[in-house]
């Protein structure tokens, strides 16, 4: 395929489906709200690695800024590039290997953005190299970018990484054109004839310099083809085609039954605060609690607990021991814990704190979700669970099931099967039917 030829991908973005509930207007490169200083961050990391401590590094990222909607204060875009810089000075320049950027790209042929053929595939494969870490796709979930603490499930932040992909590629499609017209020019070569083409550059330069004007030829196809390939229809497409160099299995995610992760660290359970980790998105988290351990707060928090409790030490010895285990992502005691008792006794205090706490570990299912006369889907809702041992299990869900009436245990069963895939499917209805028959068992007792 040449570079005129024109790419037909709207049908293929058609029946991928890829993002109906957007339109191209609703595409606008924009990093809002909530994801400006990680987005800003990253990027500033990788302006940094390609062009070193420069003018042009910092130039790019402030060109990027102009992406963030609402705009980020001049102060906090300086916070934001001083410590990409130190971060940069201190972990990558030291890293064995490293090679500055004046002297990776000093070769022509290490145009590292230059696809190895001008399709969908060929663009694919060099995004998947250059954001493979920070783009993942399943089935269940569709796209997920990781934004510096955890991975969301998101297509327009994955849609975001392709454009990024493309500002700097076209970055380095213009400074292979512009090297390889310097080398002509300290060759000897007019500049007028420079700018006049490659075809009357033929005509004019000796046998020595034919190969640069072969190499100026490519560079500008190589530009063209960028210019063209940052129109929408194939930005989706290139995400598209990247899909099955990206794809993990669902139950990849959130694996770890230890790491528990936080705004500021991920932490392993087995280690407790020791246990503080840098995040990684390789230990492919989706979760993140609403803050990280500390001592603030902490005398109150021990106030209230001696205050909904009546100062009784072991019955708050206990609640924080099973709260705790819930931290942890693998049931290790089937318990059904209910807050019992006369109103205004902190009940709704005690697990509304609980729950704000634990950000999206926590979750809610909603009641009518488990009744049999349900209208509505509810299969992303019980998909919601997964990677949330806080929320009701699945052992839980069948002592409901028992013990109340409007709940239809095959029902539970086939939505189950349909949402989990074959090999969790297998283990949540096993923990569904001990929960079933020991309500059944407890109800048997009580007659």
């Amino acid at each position: 395929m040449t570079i005129d030829e024109e790419i037909d991908v709207g049908q293929a973005a058609e029946e991928e489906d890829f993002d109906s509930e957007n339109s191209e207007s609703a595409f606008g490169g924009q990093i809002l709200e909530g994801s400006r200083n990680n987005t800003m961050s990253r990027f500033a990391g990788r302006v940094l690695k390609r062009y070193g401590i420069t003018e042009k590094a910092y130039e790019a990222f402030l060109e990027h800024a102009k992406k963030c909607d609402p705009p980020l204060p001049e102060s906090e875009l300086k916070t934001i590039w001083n410590s990409a810089v130190k971060f940069f000075q201190k972990s990558i320049v030291n890293q064995e290997g490293y090679v500055p950027p004046d002297e990776y790209n000093a070769d022509f042929e290490s145009a590292s953005l230059k696809p190895e053929d001008y399709s969908d595939i060929g663009q694919a494969k060099v995004l998947v190299r250059e954001y493979g870490n920070e783009l993942k796709y399943t089935s269940a979930t569709d796209f997920l970018r990781f934004d510096g603490e955890c991975w969301r499930e998101d297509k327009q932040m994955a849609i975001g990484a392709v454009e990024e992909f493309l500002d700097l590629q076209l970055q380095d499609a213009v400074d292979e054109v512009a090297r390889v017209e310097k080398a002509l020019e300290d060759a000897g070569v007019p500049k007028e004839s420079i700018q006049a083409g490659p075809k009357e550059l033929l005509k004019e330069v000796d046998g020595k310099l034919i190969p640069l004007v072969y190499m100026l030829m490519g560079a500008q196809t190589y530009l063209k083809f960028v210019q063209k390939r940052r129109d929408y229809k194939y930005i989706v497409s290139v995400a598209n085609t990247a899909k099955p160099m990206i794809a993990i299995s669902v139950s990849d995610l959130d694996k770890n039954e230890n790491l528990i992760n936080a705004p500021y660290a991920t932490y392993d359970l087995r280690k407790g605060l020791a246990g503080e980790l840098p995040h990684n998105p390789e230990d492919l988290i989706t979760k993140i609690t609403a803050c990280s351990p500390g001592e603030e707060g902490k005398q109150i928090w021990l106030d209230a607990l001696n205050l909904f409790f009546c100062k009784d030490q072991k019955l708050i010895d206990y609640v924080q021991e099973t709260v705790g285990m819930a931290a942890i992502g693998k049931v290790y005691q089937e318990h059904m814990i209910i807050a019992y008792g006369g109103g205004a006794n902190g009940k709704s205090t005690f697990w509304n704190t609980i729950f704000r706490v634990l950000g999206n570990y926590a979750g809610k299912l909603s009641a009518e979700a488990l009744t049999m006369n349900c209208k509505r889907n509810v299969k992303p809702e019980m998909a919601e669970l997964k990677g949330r041992p806080y929320t009701v299990n699945m052992i839980m869900l069948g002592a409901l099931t028992k013990l109340l009436p409007k709940i239809h245990y095959p029902t539970v069963e086939a939505e189950i099967m349909e949402t989990f895939s074959a090999s969790m499917a297998t283990d949540n209805l096993d923990a569904y039917r001990q929960g079933y028959e020991y309500a059944a068992e407890i109800a048997a007792e009580q007659v």
